[in-house]
């Protein structure tokens, strides 16, 4: 199973190690045949935003273990290339920066995207990836195990 994640995952399960966001994340680190799917674009959204200081206040890592997170973050990512599935029309008008995670799941055959991002969540399903929220996710996939 590949799964893209989307920032705002990341995000509420470095904030709340207890919510459901980390017990995806781990879930898919735990578990062979899951693969945690990314492009370098999503990769670099998430380092930003774990650096806002809206965001970083509400994170409980020092900085070098925020650091480290991220960097162990690419090394159990998948990473896949979109670069060449880039248009000049956007497929979400609305916030065109949400397509690199529609890209990404095309690009690699992802299964789900897991997102709290209301522009993606409306388009459940994308050419056959389900977008689901961590909730919803955890219902479908992981609980039933």
């Amino acid at each position: 199973m590949k799964v893209v994640i989307g920032a705002n995952v990341y995000a509420s399960a470095l904030i709340k190690p207890e919510w459901l966001p980390s017990l995806v994340i781990e879930y898919l680190l735990n578990n062979q045949g899951c693969s945690l799917i990314a492009s370098e674009t999503i990769l670099g959204e998430v380092e930003r935003i774990l650096w806002y200081p809206k965001i970083r206040k509400y994170i409980g890592l020092c900085d070098l273990d925020l650091e480290k997170w991220i960097i162990g973050l690419r090394m159990v990512v998948e990473i896949v290339n979109i670069n060449h599935l880039l248009a000049d029309k956007p497929i979400i008008e609305e916030d065109p920066d949400d397509d690199k995670y529609l890209l990404t799941a095309v690009a690699s055959g992802a299964d789900y995207i897991v997102s709290g991002d209301q522009h993606l969540l409306k388009l459940n399903p994308y050419l056959g990836h389900a977008i689901l929220r961590p909730a919803e996710f955890y219902q479908l996939v992981i609980s039933k195990k």
